[in-house]
């Protein structure tokens, strides 16, 4: 009976899907369970998400508030670091949730899944014309998928992934207000998502607001230009008066923002914190794109050569080519541009600002790949049914390995972080919940991890708690104090008997 019942569900799925679609699903299947699944079933996680779940966390037990967030009671007690829209957002995850590990993975889950569904929707839309083009969909997300910057920091809990995603919802609603009789509500509703991107994380989330732009001066044959000029003229109004309301009848809003703009937006165009993501070129994040863009460039040109060295070898009628769209292409790769060069105005620059990005050259590499790479697999299922059925089936075992390979990685440490993760896990078994310790040392990996997981907070200026924090390196020759027992690796614990002197002093 399993084995009759498991016949008719690859049935439904060739039927669903045709045997090339089903194929590149189960390789998108595999790819998002190795590479984001798993990810967020690991302990680990990029420091910064660290942090902003630790905020969250925060908010939803009452510390702090919406415009002051907190991250602790002695370090960022008010962080206006960012905007604080998606602390707001993933605290009501912690109240529903409570406090587990894994409730900024069911945020970041949730960011994954909508982020999908987006892609979707905007690939049938710039496939409408072309028919049957538009139910490989599956493409774009393919090459979102395995594109490094999706797969190191999709599952991060980064502000980054929200932007993205609000990015696309923008977009999105622009499009359906090319094609509406009534395009007023489609573009007032675009612009209100650009006010939440905003109150996301600032300025580099406007991107969007070229859509209409760019949109018009490739499309400008098939559309008038001036029109589209007052379409973005009445996003940008609807952007700015949500946000005038917000700042009007909201309390604390003004004052909130005023922080931010100052803390972080003018003294990241002045350079004046020199963090290590600071680049001494303003051209770093553009090699990176680059970089990251390599991937779908090859897949592109490899699957050009396949294609010659198949028509050339073979005697019978490829399938029928597909018409693809020719300029939106080209409109997704200006938008995906508008989304990350503007970073070289600052220069803090690092990999994960091109998030935004990402999906918008997935989608127009998509449909340059898309034609070659459907010939090619409608040819391999015709001409070479047998492979290709083998290699159906081994999608399916491919998805069932990686089940079980994302069920191995359940609670386990990237090597990135495991060493403080361990520190800070025997650190909190012996100082308690909810506690101030006084440390010699700052680093947002240890305090990051101590907050989320036991509430700990390292207090660098008074040198009295009951407990001090020191690297193994620091020398604490004071004989008050007594180094309490503990197999840590990179630091140690000390009980308050007296005062300590660094080995640097």
């Amino acid at each position: 009976m399993l084995q009759t019942y498991a016949m008719k569900s690859k049935s439904t799925l060739n039927t669903a899907f045709g045997g090339g679609r089903l194929l590149l699903l189960l390789v998108f299947v595999m790819a998002s369970l190795v590479l984001f699944f798993s990810e967020l079933l690991e302990k680990s996680m990029f420091i910064d998400g660290v942090w902003y779940a630790v905020i969250s966390r925060n908010l939803a037990e009452g510390a702090g508030s919406f415009w002051f967030p907190q991250f602790s009671a002695t370090i960022f007690s008010n962080f206006h670091e960012h905007p604080p829209l998606v602390f707001g957002i993933q605290s009501f995850f912690f109240r529903v949730f409570g406090d587990h590990l894994y409730t900024e993975r069911l945020f970041c889950l949730l960011h994954y899944t909508l982020t999908v569904v987006l892609m979707v929707k905007i690939w049938e839309k710039a496939t409408k014309a072309s028919g049957k083009l538009a139910r490989w969909w599956v493409i774009p997300l393919l090459l979102w998928q395995v594109n490094l910057v999706t797969y190191y920091f999709q599952p991060a809990n980064l502000l980054d992934a929200t932007i993205a995603l609000l990015g696309l919802l923008s977009i999105w609603l622009m499009m359906k207000a090319l094609e509406a009789r009534q395009a007023l509500p489609w573009l007032l509703l675009a612009g209100f998502t650009l006010t939440a991107a905003l109150l996301s994380k600032g300025l580099v989330a406007l991107f969007p607001l070229a859509f209409f732009g760019i949109y018009g001066l490739i499309h400008h044959q098939e559309t008038s230009f001036i029109k589209l000029i007052g379409y973005s003229l009445i996003v940008g109004i609807g952007m700015i008066m949500s946000l005038v309301l917000v700042l009007l009848f909201v309390p604390g809003a003004g004052e909130s923002l005023a922080q931010y703009i100052d803390i972080q937006v003018l003294a990241s165009l002045k350079g004046e914190r020199r963090l290590y993501y600071y680049r001494s070129s303003r051209f770093y994040i553009l090699g990176q794109l680059l970089f990251v863009l390599v991937p779908m460039a090859l897949a592109y040109l490899v699957s050009r050569g396949l294609l010659r060295l198949i028509k050339r070898k073979m005697t019978q009628q490829l399938a029928t080519p597909i018409v693809t769209p020719q300029k939106m292409p080209w409109v997704f790769i200006c938008i995906g541009l508008s989304a990350s060069l503007p970073i070289m105005i600052s220069p803090r620059q690092a990999i994960p600002y091109l998030l935004p990005s990402i999906p918008f050259f997935s989608l127009a590499f998509g449909l340059w790949l898309a034609p070659t790479l459907i010939q090619l697999l409608e040819w391999g299922q015709s001409s070479w049914s047998k492979g290709f059925y083998l290699f159906r089936q081994l999608g399916f075992l491919g998805v069932v390995l990686a089940l079980g390979f994302c069920g191995m990685k359940w609670g386990t440490q990237n090597d990135r972080d495991a060493v403080t993760i361990g520190d800070a896990i025997l650190i909190g078994e012996q100082v308690g919940k909810a506690q101030v310790i006084s440390s010699t040392t700052y680093n947002m990996y240890i305090s990051g991890y101590l907050m989320r997981y036991d509430k700990i907070s390292l207090d660098t200026n008074t040198l009295d708690r009951p407990y001090l924090l020191t690297l193994k390196s620091d020398l604490v020759k004071d004989s008050r104090y007594t180094k309490v027992s503990l197999p840590t690796q990179q630091y140690d614990l000390y009980t308050l008997e007296g005062s300590y002197t660094n080995k640097t002093d």
